[in-house]
């Protein structure tokens, strides 16, 4: 099964956090020598905090039915905000808000993915 890619049907807010995480090995030793090393193939873990704010509640019920539907496990294709290369993501946790006027808010973690289903 092809991958679906997530193309918000509004474009996340301001504010947007993108977390950039190595993953390595560390030794100390004496006289205060450390060594270090790559943890892995992919060391390297992205995690971003998306945001929509104040959005209409139709916009936010079809960004959350997307989540929904991959379910915190299925990976989904995803260009971040000031990023030139599409990634794959898993989204295991979001917050919705809720405004006067049908207007609602999403903050939505999405965890770089390396799983090796397609």
């Amino acid at each position: 099964m092809a991958l679906q890619t997530f193309t918000p049907v509004i474009a996340p807010q301001e504010g947007t956090l993108k977390t950039v995480e190595p993953k390595i090995l560390k030794s100390d030793f004496g006289d205060g020598y450390t060594a270090t090393t790559p943890d892995g193939l992919n060391h390297i873990r992205r995690r971003c905090e998306v945001q929509w704010i104040n959005i209409h509640k139709l916009n936010a019920d079809t960004i959350e039915a997307f989540l929904e539907a991959r379910g915190g496990s299925e990976p989904f294709l995803w260009t971040a905000p000031d990023d030139d290369t599409e990634r794959r993501w898993r989204c295991e946790r979001w917050e919705r808000r809720y405004y006067p006027n049908n207007r609602r808010g999403l903050v939505a973690t999405f965890v770089q993915d390396y799983s090796l289903a397609t």
